[in-house]
């Protein structure tokens, strides 16, 4: 959970291990960046499915559509974790 990132963080950058999360990055993460640099740690956030996997996968399609000059991507629209609904389609 992203509650515990950033003690988890400081336990990393302390015992030298690197990490990677889910969340976007907190201020509260970003002001550990000089640390972890510092004692040679790699703190990556964000790599979870949105972005992060989504991203990677619609990079896959583009690229084998493009493969070679095959193909053009004219439009790309991300709908990461769930479809596109109508309006006040009576979801919250």
């Amino acid at each position: 959970p992203a509650a515990f990132h950033v003690p988890i963080a400081r336990m990393a950058i302390q015992r030298r291990r690197h990490m990677v999360t889910a969340s976007y990055v907190s201020g509260e993460m970003e002001a550990l960046d000089a640390e972890a640099k510092a004692a040679g740690v790699v703190i990556i956030n964000e790599v979870g499915l949105d972005p992060g996997i989504d991203h990677m996968s619609a990079m896959k399609m583009i690229h084998h559509a493009t493969a070679g000059g095959r193909g053009q991507v004219l439009e790309f629209k991300s709908l990461c974790g769930g479809g596109g609904g109508a309006p006040g389609g009576g979801r919250p």
